[in-house]
Parts: C-alpha cells; sequence; structure tokens
C-alpha cells in the first residue's frame, strides 16, 4: 500500500512539473489593450506588467507621473 501511494505521488508531480512547463506567460500589454499612460511604456513581466517612463521623460514621485525631464528638474531642483 505504502509503495502506490509513492507512485501516485510521483505521478501528480510529474502531471504538476509538465502543466508548469506548458503554462505561457500572456502578454498582459496586449491583453489589456493600453493599461499604461500615454508617456509611458508597457513592460510584460511573468504574469503581470509594469509601465516604464519613455525615453525623455521622468517618475515623478509626488504624483507618480512620468514627467518631462527639464520640467522635472526645475519642479526639484530649481
Amino acid at each position: 500500500m505504502l509503495f502506490n501511494i509513492r507512485v501516485h505521488f510521483k505521478i501528480i508531480l510529474w502531471i504538476i512539473q509538465i502543466w508548469c512547463m506548458s503554462a505561457e506567460d500572456i502578454d498582459d500589454c496586449s491583453k489589456l489593450g493600453i493599461p499604461c499612460r500615454i508617456n509611458e511604456l508597457c513592460q510584460n513581466e511573468n504574469d503581470t506588467y509594469s509601465c516604464q517612463c519613455k525615453s525623455g521623460w521622468k517618475m515623478d514621485p509626488d504624483i507618480h507621473f512620468c514627467v518631462g525631464f527639464s520640467s522635472w528638474v526645475q519642479a526639484h531642483y530649481a
């Protein structure tokens, strides 16, 4: 009986491993349309996405929005 339990357990683990290997990451950026703001680029990640500022833009930590780099420098260092 113990042998049968071990065999069944190994078969279940093998099935789980095969299922995990075959699971594909879905491109959340494409699936969600345009999830980021206009100044941001969508970066697909494993089972999620993130929005990164486009070149020439900087994340303003106060408003959590990408602003033009020159206006960000003026706002924080002027």
